[in-house]
């Protein structure tokens, strides 16, 4: 009766796995071949895997991308950061220059009312 053995499962059978996967009335075996490969995972699983996958790995190359975006928008802030910071040192450098050259003034200045 094929009915009865297709309601058989092969772990519960005593019959021989060669036997059981061969056999005309097995509709299981049909069963299974389609869903499951030969190491027994699902096919279902293993193709919605793949589509988790192929998200995930959408997932890691845009944030990928975002980063790279973003260190090399934090690269371009260093960099004007630095050229401010050489343009404040070369201000400073000027306005030291221009004091110094103000001091000398002053001293060249107090030396003439001295020799007055």
């Amino acid at each position: 009766q094929p009915y009865i053995l297709a309601s058989l499962n092969l772990n519960a059978s005593k019959i021989d796995s060669e036997v059981w996967t061969s056999s005309e009335n097995n509709t299981n075996a049909l069963k299974i071949i389609d869903t499951q490969n030969k190491f027994g995972v699902p096919y279902s699983r293993h193709k919605r895997n793949n589509k988790n996958d192929k998200v995930l790995e959408d997932i890691i190359n845009t944030t990928n991308e975002n980063l790279k975006r973003k260190d090399f928008e934090l690269e371009e802030k260093k960099m004007a950061l630095k050229e401010c910071e050489l343009q404040i040192l070369t201000q400073e450098a000027a306005t030291r220059g221009a004091i110094i050259k103000a001091e000398a003034l002053e001293l060249a200045n107090l030396e003439k009312k001295k020799s007055l």
